[in-house]
């Protein structure tokens, strides 16, 4: 650890959750590899607009089911991502091991505190969603909360990564969703532990 192959700014939501097994191992996309792995813990949907980082800017969704174990270390897993540009889709494959579509992003404002995302391809709608926000805002940082990563290379290796960051966050809540199973893991079915909005984030990761 402790080489850095990315530093980012940008803003994004990240939605935590308690996934069950039986989704978890079926309805994730996730690595046939992986699924001994499993061993539980809360799990996310993560939106993030890149306003910076070393392949420009980009926007990317992130599913994260839970944590896996490998040599005695339980980490989470990305097992469905999309991003907004061939770079970034290039930079998570060879920096992050991590197989991500290029897919169109289209995010706007509906009032001061509602936004609305749609993420789509050419087989149509991906996920779209409209959360609204609440509250003070109030700093957050990786020291606190915290995901650190785990991927499988080509040959099944396990590759860790760390992130460090920190922002401004705000809770939020989700007002529609509309997810297509066929693409991105129906997650609509369960509830929100949390939900917030985090603004103004700086962020690096190592290897």
């Amino acid at each position: 650890m402790g080489n850095i192959i990315d530093n980012s700014k940008g803003s994004g939501y990240i939605s935590i959750y308690n996934f069950s097994e039986e989704f978890v191992k079926n309805d994730t996309f996730l690595d046939s590899k992986l699924k001994n792995m499993y061993v539980g813990g809360l799990g996310a949907v993560v939106y993030i607009n890149y306003e910076s980082s070393s392949v420009g800017p980009y926007k990317q969704l992130l599913f994260i089911p839970g944590k896996f174990e490998s040599n005695g270390k339980s980490r989470y897993v990305i097992s469905k991502a999309y991003v907004s540009t061939q770079a970034a889709a290039d930079f998570c494959k060879e920096k992050l091991s991590c197989d991500a579509e290029v897919a169109n992003f289209e995010q706007k404002s509906i009032t001061d505190d509602i936004e609305h995302v749609s993420i789509s391809n050419e087989k149509g709608n991906i996920l779209s969603f409209e959360i609204e926000e609440w509250g003070l805002r109030f700093p957050v940082s990786t020291s606190l909360v915290n995901f650190p990563i785990m991927q499988l290379d080509e040959d099944g290796t396990p590759m860790l990564f760390e992130y460090k960051g920190e922002g401004e966050a705000r809770f939020s809540k989700r007002i529609s969703i509309e997810i297509r199973p066929a693409l991105f893991p129906d997650f609509a079915q369960f509830s929100s532990i949390a939900m917030v909005k985090i603004d103004k984030f700086s962020l690096s990761f190592e290897k």
